[in-house]
C-alpha cells in the first residue's frame, strides 16, 4: 500500500520522535488485536506527539492535535481516491518518493509555517522546515550533499552542523558524527542527545562560543528526526521543479491557529475539500499507475462488483447475493467456480432443514474466499472506494447468514475496513436520541456498550443500506435492507403481541432475556436495545429521502405502543433497568427546576434536556 493507514501513520511519527508510552515498551497500534486496546496505544500516542511538538505551550499543542487529525483525515481520503498504482519494485520506489514529495514534505512545511510568531527561529520546528524547503528546491547545500560518497541526509546535516561551528571548533566530536556509530546519538528526544550535547557543552566552555549551544541543540534535534525520515532517499529525486507552487496548494488546505481557534469559537465547520483535491490532483498527477494486467483485471472486477450489486440483491433472495457476487470471481485464484452450481444441484429436493445447511456452508466458503481475495489486493495496493464497498457488503451479507458478530471470523475483514477509516474511532455518525423516559431531552449512547468495534460493523451495514436505497426503487430493495434486531423479528413481535391485561408475558420477556446476547452488534441487553431503539434506527442508514423508515414488523410494531406501554415492556425486561432509569427520570425534573440544561443519567453520561 503506497498511502499508509493512520495507525501505521501514528506509529511512524512517534518513531521519529523516539517517544516512548507510559508503560515503556514499543507497541505498534495494528499489534494489538483488539480495536478497543489498539485506540488506547492511538490516543496516547497522538498525545505523546503533540506533546513533544508544543514546547508546553498549550496553544501550540492544540494546534498540532488538530494538525495530527487533519492528516489522519487527508490520509484516508487519499486512500479512497487513489486507484491502483504500480507496485512493482521501480515504480513502487518511484511513487513512494512521489508522495514524499508533494505531500509529506509539503504538509510538514505548511503546517510549521502557520506557526510563524510563535516558534522562535531557531528552534528544531524552524530549522526543520527551512532544511525541508531546500530538499524539495534543490539548493547548495542539497547538491553538496547529493555529490558526497557517504549518505545525502546525513552529509547534509554534517553540513549544517558545520555551519554553526566555527573552524577549529569541536573536530573530534564532528569527526566522531561522520561514522555510522556516531550517528546513534542523533535524536529529537533531548535524553537521547545528553551525552553529545555535554562533549560540545565542554568544548565551548569560556569561550564566546558557548551561546551556540541552544543552536547545535535545535540542529541535532532537527536532524535527529530527519535522519530517519528521509534514510535511503536520493536527494536529487525528491527535489521538484513545482516545489513553491505545491507548498501554495497545502499553504491554502490547512487552517492557520488563528483561523482554527475563530472556527472553534464560532462553531463554524470549515470544508477543506476543494483545497484537498487540488493538493491530490497535483500528487496523482505525477504517479506511475498501474500497468499490471494481473492487478489491473483484479480492480475492474472489483469496481464490476460494487456497480453490480444493487442489481444482483435487487433479483435474488438475500441467501444468494454473495454467492452470485462470487460466481463473477470464476476466474480469479482461490475462488471456487462450481461453488453456486453445487449449490443449485444439493438444493434440488431437499427439505428446509438440509437447504438451510447446504446454503450456510456455501455462504460461509464464499465469504472466506472473498476475505483473502480482499486482505490480498488491499496488501498489494492503495484502497479504494471500491474496495471499501466490497467489504462492507462482504461484511453484512455475513452477519446476517451468521446470525452474530463471531469476531475471529471477521477480524481480517474489519481490519481491512478500518484501515480506510480514521484509527481514532467515531466510525460512525453517533446521534443523540431520546427515550421513553424523557421525550423532552437527548442522550448519547453508552460507548462501553457501543465501542469502535460496534461502530465498524454498524458503519458497513450503513454503507451496505445506502448503496441499495440510493441505487434501487423501493420495491426492489425491500426485504434486502439489513435492518436493526433483524435476527431477532419473530421473537419481537411475539413479545409485543403477548400483551394482555395491562402485562406483558413473562415467558416471552424471558426468550429475548437468554444470557446469549439480544444483539449481538454491541454488548447491550434487550432491555437497553429497545429502550434506546431510536438510536439504533438511525444509525443503520434506513431512512427514505421522504423522511420514511425500513422497519421490521416488530419494531413498527414497538414504535407505535404509546410510551406508557413500552414503559410496561422495559419493566418486565429488566426490572432492575427499569428503577435505574425512573430514577433518573426524576433528576431530569430536578434539573429542569434548578434551571440546569443537562443532568446526569442512569449510565453516568450527560443528558441534554431540550427548551421549549
Amino acid at each position: 500500500m503506497l498511502i499508509p493507514n493512520t495507525a501505521q501513520i501514528v506509529d511512524f511519527m512517534f518513531e521519529l520522535l523516539d517517544l516512548k508510552l507510559s508503560n515503556n515498551k514499543k507497541i505498534a497500534i495494528d499489534s494489538r488485536s483488539e480495536f478497543e486496546s489498539q485506540n488506547e496505544i492511538f490516543k496516547e500516542k497522538c498525545f505523546l506527539i503533540a506533546s513533544a511538538l508544543s514546547s508546553d505551550d498549550p496553544d501550540i499543542w492544540l494546534y498540532i492535535d488538530h494538525t495530527i487529525g487533519t492528516l489522519l483525515g487527508a490520509m484516508k481520503e487519499l486512500n479512497l481516491q487513489l486507484g491502483s498504482l504500480a507496485m512493482d519494485e521501480a515504480n513502487q520506489q518511484k511513487n513512494r518518493v512521489m508522495f514524499i514529495s508533494y505531500w509529506c514534505i509539503p504538509f510538514a512545511i505548511s503546517v510549521i509555517g502557520k506557526l510563524e510568531g510563535r516558534i522562535d527561529k531557531e528552534s528544531p520546528l524552524s530549522i526543520m522546515r527551512t532544511w525541508l524547503i531546500e530538499i524539495l528546491q534543490g539548493n547548495d547545500d542539497v547538491r553538496k550533499a547529493t555529490k558526497s560518497k557517504s549518505s545525502d541526509i546525513e552529509s547534509f546535516i554534517r553540513q549544517k552542523l558545520a555551519l554553526v561551528l566555527p573552524r577549529g571548533v569541536s573536530g573530534d566530536i564532528k569527526s566522531d558524527l561522520a561514522s555510522s556509530k556516531g550517528w546513534k546519538s542523533i535524536s529529537y528526544c533531548d535524553d537521547r542527545n545528553s551525552k553529545l550535547l555535554e562533549k560540545f557543552q565542554i568544548d565551548l566552555v569560556g569561550r564566546e562560543n558557548a551561546k551556540l549551544l541552544p543552536q547545535i541543540r535545535a540542529v541535532v534535534k532537527a536532524g535527529g528526526v530527519l535522519r530517519k525520515a528521509l534514510k535511503g532517499f536520493d536527494f536529487e529525486k525528491l527535489t521538484i521543479s513545482d516545489a513553491d507552487e505545491v507548498i501554495l496548494k497545502m499553504d491554502n488546505f490547512l487552517l492557520s491557529l488563528e483561523q482554527m481557534k475563530e472556527n472553534f469559537e464560532k462553531g463554524i465547520k470549515t470544508d477543506s475539500s476543494d483545497s484537498l483535491i487540488e493538493v491530490f490532483n497535483c500528487l496523482e498527477s505525477n504517479l506511475v499507475k498501474e500497468t499490471s494486467q494481473k492487478t489491473l483485471k483484479k480492480t475492474i472486477a472489483i469496481n464490476k462488483l460494487v456497480e453490480i450489486f444493487p442489481i444482483v440483491a435487487a433479483n435474488n433472495d438475500f441467501e444468494y447475493i454473495l454467492l452470485i457476487l462470487h460466481q463473477h470471481m470464476a476466474d480469479f485464484e482461490g475462488f471456487d467456480p462450481t461453488l453456486l452450481q453445487k449449490v443449485i444441484d444439493k438444493s434440488k429436493g431437499a427439505d428446509e432443514d438440509s437447504y438451510r445447511i447446504i446454503i450456510s456452508n456455501a455462504h460461509e466458503q464464499a465469504r472466506q474466499e472473498f476475505i483473502n481475495f480482499i486482505e490480498k489486493v488491499d496488501k498489494s495496493f492503495s484502497s479504494s472506494q471500491e474496495l471499501l464497498v466490497l467489504s462492507c457488503v462482504v461484511l453484512a451479507t455475513s452477519l446476517v447468514h451468521l446470525q452474530t458478530v463471531q469476531h475471529n471470523k471477521m477480524t481480517k475483514l474489519i481490519a481491512v475496513i478500518r484501515n480506510c477509516l480514521s484509527s481514532s474511532g467515531d466510525f460512525a455518525v453517533l446521534p443523540p436520541f431520546s427515550t421513553v423516559f424523557n421525550r423532552r431531552a437527548k442522550t448519547l449512547i453508552d460507548l462501553n456498550r457501543f465501542n469502535e468495534d460496534s461502530q465498524l460493523i454498524v458503519y458497513s451495514i450503513k454503507v451496505y443500506n445506502k448503496r441499495l436505497i440510493e441505487m434501487l426503487q423501493v420495491a426492489d430493495f425491500l426485504g434486502k435492507i439489513i435492518p436493526p434486531f433483524w435476527h431477532v423479528d419473530f421473537q419481537l413481535e411475539e413479545f409485543i403481541d403477548s400483551y394482555h391485561n395491562g402485562t406483558f408475558d413473562k415467558k416471552k420477556a424471558k426468550v429475548l432475556t437468554k444470557p446469549t446476547r439480544f444483539w449481538r452488534i454491541d454488548c447491550s441487553s434487550a432491555y437497553e436495545a429497545l429502550r434506546d431503539i431510536e438510536f439504533y434506527i438511525d444509525i443503520f442508514g434506513i431512512k427514505l429521502n421522504e423522511g420514511n423508515v425500513i422497519l421490521l414488523p416488530s419494531v413498527d410494531k414497538y414504535l407505535r405502543l404509546p410510551d406508557s406501554i413500552k414503559k410496561k415492556a422495559l419493566k418486565v425486561l429488566s426490572p432492575k433497568e427499569y428503577e435505574k432509569d425512573h430514577d433518573a427520570s426524576k433528576r431530569l425534573w430536578e434539573a429542569k427546576k434548578a434551571g440546569k440544561n443537562y443532568y446526569i443519567d442512569s449510565n453516568g453520561l450527560p443528558t441534554f434536556i431540550f427548551k421549549k
